[in-house]
């Protein structure tokens, strides 16, 4: 029954927990803003932990059973909250014709094909992939947060490799490891893809029907984008962003190209066209969640989602005249990943800089 057990934390962990989380942090009912904020949020919350304890040199085991505690208090409350918005009512399906479902069943069809052939059929290993996957078990046997380098499992100060420490993304494979007893390289190149790749293509969706309004439209496009991603990923050569979705998505910088941008793309384009209130607030703390939890999944992220929201910012504030709006835009959604980039890169450099 073991694996029971760890069903049941992987979708708490990954699924239920950060939609509990989302109704407690974002206003109205919209699923896709509840969950991807709950998600989000518990993703800041994760990158706050890990700092802390990276540095103190804390326990990986207590940091893990505190910040799914915390996360779990937090979804509690928002259940309770919103009980009467429930996420399994009957009505998902409603108003879907048999063309839409169609669709519907190829783009999930061709998802599971695309998660088999990541799971059971693809391996690359490179130095990031080494790095990545040997930082979460190291983190996993010595019961600390990046304190060991896996190259050489020798004890090392704080941000002894700051762009690889401040990036929490590894940690996070070996808190779920934790959590479920399951080895962390398993979780790593097996259990995360099988969330990531689903979650990526419902992304890929929204930013399709955002530009195709029809249903129809925007699932047979995102059925064709498929095929051509398997095709792509197939004929390149680990230089493309579809490469990079289909055979080595569990790393921190693949996730970031083919999820996080993509998800910070759409946000932005969502906030220009809601009308409704409470939407338009659930779509900026979405927003502000899913920038600000950048940090923990790519270093990168504190340069790219900033300069994102800056060029699609501009156009934004001159389109719709809504000057007030800078003050979001600027200090809380790029001055925070900006600032945490720019103290990275001045402590990365500091042994260059005083000789």
């Amino acid at each position: 029954m073991m694996w029971a057990w760890q069903l049941i934390v992987l979708l708490l962990v990954l699924l239920v927990i950060p939609y509990g989380m989302g109704q407690a942090l974002t206003p109205g009912n919209g699923k896709i803003y509840t969950y991807f904020s709950g998600l989000c949020a518990s993703w800041l919350l994760f990158e706050g932990f890990s700092v802390v304890y990276h540095i103190a040199c804390g326990s990986l085991r207590q940091m893990s059973w505190l910040w799914v505690g915390i996360c779990a208090l937090l979804a509690i409350y928002g259940y309770w909250k919103k009980r009467e918005l429930s996420p399994f009512r009957k009505e998902w399906l409603a108003g879907w014709n048999r063309t839409e479902i169609f669709f519907l069943i190829l783009v999930t069809g061709i998802i599971v094909i695309i998660v088999g052939n990541t799971v059971f059929n693809t391996f690359y290993g490179n130095y990031d992939d080494e790095t990545y996957c040997a930082t979460a078990v190291t983190s996993w046997y010595t019961d600390t947060v990046n304190r060991y380098a896996p190259n050489s499992g020798e004890f090392k100060p704080p941000f002894y490799h700051v762009r690889y420490v401040l990036a929490s993304w590894p940690i996070y494979s070996s808190t779920i490891a934790v959590l479920t007893g399951i080895h962390p390289a398993i979780v790593f190149r097996t259990i995360l893809p099988i969330f990531e790749i689903p979650v990526t293509c419902l992304v890929d969706y929204l930013l399709i029907a955002n530009f195709l309004p029809k249903r129809k439209n925007a699932l047979f496009a995102t059925f064709l984008l498929l095929l051509l991603t398997l095709q792509t990923a197939e004929l390149s050569d680990m230089t493309s962003r579809e490469w990079w979705f289909v055979v080595n998505c569990w790393t921190g910088k693949a996730v970031a190209g083919n999820l996080i941008i993509p998800l910070v793309w759409w946000l932005l384009c969502r906030l220009e066209q809601e009308k409704e209130r409470l939407q338009y607030r659930a779509c900026k703390v979405t927003l502000f969640f899913a920038c600000n939890a950048s940090c923990m999944i790519s270093s990168t992220l504190t340069y790219v989602v900033p300069f994102e929201l800056i060029v699609f910012g501009m156009f934004y504030l001159f389109r719709t005249k809504r000057w007030k709006e800078i003050f979001f835009f600027f200090a809380w959604c790029v001055a925070l990943p900006a600032v945490i980039g720019v103290v990275s890169y001045v402590v990365s450099n500091l042994p260059y800089l005083n000789q």
